[in-house]
């Protein structure tokens, strides 16, 4: 029977690929979650909903610029190799961390600051394009079979303390500066320290070494070789299958974590609740579905990777109505036990995907597979996410409307996922 302990390589290469995720997802996520500062500095309007709508327009274009960044990452990576491009990716997203955090704002410099702002985003979007996908690769080729999901899902415990990591800054410099202060400048601190957290994780990545797989495959030197339309022309319905649940995935981290702070500060019914106690929630939440994640992921590895995503779905569908019911009307206690059941409840699906994900395509179109799938999902409902929440109460006049939106994904994950057949998967 094979060895389940991670081998010293095997823990270097999780560790490593996982801190350099974080710090990198770290970079692109202060973003949202500095929108109330920043959105009337570069998207100035008289009404806050449009200054919003304006922010979470410029968050939707990284997004949308992801599938471009999957697409050349996952080429170069399935043609040349894993460790470069995996390597790039946290330096081009680095660099425009930096040029956020001294870029003038809308009053010094007029319209160029959200032009500047949202090809800033754009670049960065491109970067992320090529980074989790990138991790998933990398981590699944480098370990032993019987613990590939212990092993990714670490990858995304660190997105998720990254998440964390994120709050904490911000909370701490509101605790530091004076609120002036933190407008005028310093919620720039924040984008200087993920710029320069990622010059420190590209550095740990220059010395790991290629995937085994991928320097036994062939595909390498045949000539004319296109994984993306390899991949389309083989794996058309494991694509669809995959899309189908990172779809899911992707509103409801962006849902459930990313928005959740200010869907609950402009939406809520009663506003009982202060920011200090959204944050303490929010910060709870993320906490408790990080540490259910890894639970999850290290059962994935005995009890498959199907069945925990399939009872995921079907929670998320069954309770999302209650519990965005009880976010918008219920006391701060249902508040906070209603934020814990949907955390939970997405816990199952995101400790399997990502190792389900990788185990859909064969190794010759591993990073392409992935890249495409995970970025396509991203870039039209991760990251446009709170922009269409946004948008749809607006139209709507309905706040309930979020609940809907993630009851309707919730359904095609658990139809997509139980299209898959288990042999498939191992």
């Amino acid at each position: 029977m094979k060895t389940r302990k991670f081998k010293i390589t095997e823990l270097k290469v999780v560790g490593i690929s996982a801190l350099g995720g974080a710090l990198e997802f770290y970079d692109f996520m202060i973003f949202a979650f500095l929108a109330n500062t920043i959105s009337p500095q570069f998207f100035p309007a008289t009404e806050h909903i449009n200054s919003l709508l304006g922010l979470f327009g410029a968050f939707t274009v990284g997004y949308l610029a992801r599938p471009i960044g999957g697409l050349i990452f996952s080429h170069y990576g399935d043609l040349r190799g894993r460790k470069n491009a995996f390597y790039f990716s946290i330096i081009l997203m680095a660099i425009p961390s930096l040029l956020i955090a001294i870029l003038p704002n809308y009053q010094q410099i007029g319209v160029l600051a959200p032009v500047f702002l949202v090809l800033l985003r754009v670049v960065q979007g491109i970067a992320m394009g090529g980074e989790i996908p990138g991790a998933i690769t990398f981590t699944f080729e480098h370990v032993g079979t019987n613990k590939r999901g212990r092993a990714i899902v670490l990858i995304f415990f660190a997105l998720s303390l990254a998440t964390l990591f994120g709050q904490g800054i911000i909370a701490l410099l509101h605790q530091v500066l004076t609120t002036e202060e933190f407008t005028q400048w310093g919620w720039r601190v924040a984008f200087l320290i993920g710029a320069i957290l990622g010059v420190f994780g590209a550095n740990l990545r220059k010395n790991l070494s290629e995937t085994p797989l991928f320097k036994t495959t062939s595909v390498k030197q045949e000539e004319g070789y296109i994984p993306s339309l390899f991949l389309v022309k083989n794996y058309l319905l494991q694509f669809i299958q995959a899309v189908s649940i990172l779809c899911l995935s992707a509103v409801s981290m962006f849902l459930l974590f990313v928005y959740m702070p200010t869907y609950l500060t402009n939406f809520r019914v009663s506003h009982s609740l202060t920011t200090s106690h959204i944050q303490l929630f929010n910060t709870v939440n993320l906490g408790l579905f990080s540490l259910f994640m890894l639970l999850f992921g290290y059962l994935s590895d005995y009890l498959g990777r199907k069945k925990l995503v399939v009872i995921g779905s079907f929670l998320l569908l069954v309770l999302s109505y209650p519990s965005f019911n009880a976010l918008l009307n219920g006391s701060q206690y249902a508040v906070f036990l209603s934020l814990i059941i949907l955390g939970v409840s997405f816990s199952l699906v995101a400790s399997s995907y990502g190792a389900m994900l990788a185990e859909l395509f064969p190794s010759k179109v591993r990073y392409t597979g992935v890249g495409l799938t995970y970025n396509v999902a991203i870039a039209a409902l991760g990251g446009t996410t709170p922009l269409i929440a946004t948008y749809i109460i607006k139209i709507t006049n309905n706040p309930l409307m979020p609940a809907y939106y993630l009851m309707l994904f919730a359904g095609l994950s658990l139809l997509g996922s139980l299209t898959i057949r288990a042999n498939k998967l191992y």
